[in-house]
């Protein structure tokens, strides 16, 4: 079976805690070829960073290098 790169691609790059002292405060944009889908700000969000990291933690154990999908801010999708 052949994988496809099409789904929740999230490297090269991760960033740990140390080199973004703001989460409430990240730009995060989607461009499909030449057309921009997303433009938002993690502040646009309608839960922050932190407190869905202690929500889910209340759930299931989380642990360094774990990833969580959020989701788009709200309205993001308004337009389809």
């Amino acid at each position: 079976v052949q994988s496809a790169d099409t789904f929740a691609p999230l490297f090269p790059f991760v960033a740990t805690n140390e080199e973004i002292s703001t989460p409430n405060s990240l730009r995060h944009w989607l461009n499909v070829k030449v057309e921009k889908l997303q433009d938002s700000n993690t502040d646009d969000m309608t839960f922050y960073v932190p407190f869905l990291v202690h929500y889910l933690s209340q759930f299931m154990s989380l642990l360094p290098g774990d990833i969580t999908s959020t989701g788009p801010p709200s309205g993001v999708a308004m337009g389809f």
